[in-house]
């Protein structure tokens, strides 16, 4: 069983958003309307970028959908000049 940070890292909901991210579909959560370019995404699953992401799924929709589903995890945080 994995646990902490290594279970949320390497579970269904990362895996579901690496495969969209990885296809460049970015309209999901807080990724909808980022157009930032990397070769090098720091969500892929190895250090060194050569592992391959199947294509999204049917099973990837439901774990976003899920992940993103209801109220955010965290209360927003402003800036000074945003309140």
């Amino acid at each position: 069983m994995i646990e902490g940070v290594d279970a949320i890292w390497n579970g269904e909901v990362m895996n579901a958003a690496r495969e969209k991210l990885m296809q460049g579909d970015r309209n999901f959560g807080i990724c909808k309307g980022c157009d930032y370019k990397t070769y090098r995404n720091g969500l892929l699953p190895d250090k060194l970028g050569k592992d391959k992401m199947p294509a999204p799924t049917e099973q990837t929709e439901y774990h976003i959908g899920k992940a993103i589903w209801g109220a955010p995890y965290t209360k927003p945080v402003l800036n000074p000049w945003e309140h």
